[in-house]
């Protein structure tokens, strides 16, 4: 049940505003010319409907999935902003929580007659226009925690779609969204690489704190915290995210259809589910692997030194096993990413290495671990925690001891724990601002379609 705004404010009331107005309202402007971005050319394109399904994978109808965040603009936060205006504002096209994900189940989706991506975007433009009118009008002293805390909320919301539009044209559609985009065409050209191998650093075990707390102030979701003493015994870890290449033995030796290396569930999975044995996107052209990257499709020896994504927790498990390892705990992924909690980040205390990191859409995809900044490193020499791909972690996700649920969006967090796994650090698809070294992802050990690698501990 959603709270009375009464006990959200009361909830949100030390919410630390570390974010200034104006840096707000760039937010939502460049995070709305991505939205177009990614929609644009499917969207628009009378060859689709936005209801195309893929029946390997289940997924959300685009047009639905346009609509969703656009939607909780308006129910988590302009509803407060403006509590005067009749909701919803949109009644013909926007009612009875259409595009409320825990309302309407996913089959059902592609079945409902939707609003035109026209609409949307009218949609869109007034419901961002009341954000930015509040923004401008308030006074930066006189700005409330609660509404502060509303804004970031939604803005974060629809940044987490971006990715899922994203990795659900890769799946459904196949249109590259970068092709035309001369101003962040910034992706190193596909050529072929020097593979690397696994290397290995020991990292010695010692007690930190796990969980986010408020040494910066910034954005925390419910399921970060509170934070904990824990301890980690010592291990070592790959240096890298593990690769194509590496992941490319793998395949090679046959290990997919070697019952010894899947676990009971990835067995199953591996027998009824995977249809064909090798990772998602590979196809084999000529007896030669090919890599789908949007409308190409690239040769492997190209991507050798990328990291492997698109790969199940149960690929992840297998590999592990195969490799004489295990897959990383969430404990010891974050022990990484804040140096035993000395540090915010792996490389430190300030924002500025952010840039340095594949984040922010820049390079338009994974990049070529070799061409790490060793300035992003941890102490350890650890590469590229933050940023790139997302990590699987061995555990299922379940609150910290003392968790509180969102006072905002209820569903943020519950409904997901003791089913989904863990995964951490953010990808190339994810804005600085929205990731940390606490940050808590989370997905079904058998999702393919999402930017998700792995390391491995031995």
């Amino acid at each position: 049940m959603d709270l009375p705004f009464s006990d959200i404010k009361l909830l949100t009331q030390d919410t630390k505003i570390f974010y200034k107005n104006k840096q707000l309202i760039s937010f939502f402007k460049e995070t709305k010319l991505k939205y177009i971005q990614f929609l644009d050319l499917i969207l628009n394109n009378p060859k689709y409907n936005g209801l195309e399904k893929n029946n390997m994978e289940s997924h959300n109808p685009l047009l639905w999935e346009a609509a969703h965040p656009i939607f909780f603009l308006e129910k988590l936060c302009v509803r407060y902003l403006y509590p005067k205006d009749t909701y919803p504002l949109f009644p013909d096209t926007f009612y009875n929580d259409l595009y409320d994900s825990f309302i309407i189940p996913n089959e059902y989706r592609f079945t409902l007659k939707l609003a035109s991506y026209k609409v949307i975007l009218d949609y869109y433009d007034n419901l961002q226009t009341k954000i930015i009118k509040f923004l401008e009008s308030t006074p930066q002293d006189q700005m409330s925690p609660t509404y502060y805390y509303m804004i970031m909320f939604v803005l974060l919301h629809i940044h987490m779609h971006l990715e899922s539009f994203l990795f659900t044209n890769q799946f459904v559609y196949k249109v590259n969204p970068f092709k035309d985009d001369s101003i962040t065409c910034h992706r190193t050209p596909f050529e072929n690489q020097i593979p690397i191998s696994i290397e290995f650093i020991k990292i010695p075990g010692g007690t930190f704190w796990q969980g986010y707390f408020n040494k910066f102030n910034k954005f925390e979701f419910d399921n970060e915290g509170p934070c904990f003493k824990n301890k980690v015994t010592s291990f070592s870890v790959s240096k890298t995210l593990i690769t194509h290449y590496m992941f490319k033995q793998f395949v090679d030796a046959g290990c997919y259809k070697e019952e010894k290396y899947w676990s009971f569930n990835g067995n199953l999975w591996r027998k009824h589910k995977l249809f064909n044995y090798c990772p998602m996107y590979w196809h084999k052209l000529q007896n030669k692997w090919h890599i789908n990257y949007f409308d190409e499709l690239i040769p492997l020896e190209q991507v050798y030194n990328h990291p492997i994504i698109h790969i199940s927790w149960y690929e992840a498990e297998a590999f592990c096993k195969w490799a004489g390892g295990r897959m990383m705990t969430e404990p010891e992924w974050e022990y990484l990413a804040t140096n035993a909690s000395e540090t915010y980040y792996p490389w430190g205390d300030s924002e500025k290495e952010l840039q340095l990191c594949n984040l922010n859409y820049s390079q338009q995809w994974v990049s070529n671990v070799t061409e790490n900044n060793s300035i992003t490193n941890n102490k350890w020499g650890v590469e590229q925690l933050i940023g790139n791909c997302w990590e699987w972690c061995k555990e299922t996700i379940y609150p910290y001891d003392g968790f509180n649920i969102d006072p905002l969006y209820r569903e943020m967090s519950y409904p997901f724990f003791g089913y989904k796994k863990i995964c951490r650090g953010g990808a190339w698809c994810v804005p600085d601002y929205l990731i940390s070294s606490y940050y808590r992802n989370s997905q079904e050990p058998d999702s393919r379609k999402q930017y998700i690698g792995f390391r491995v501990v031995i």
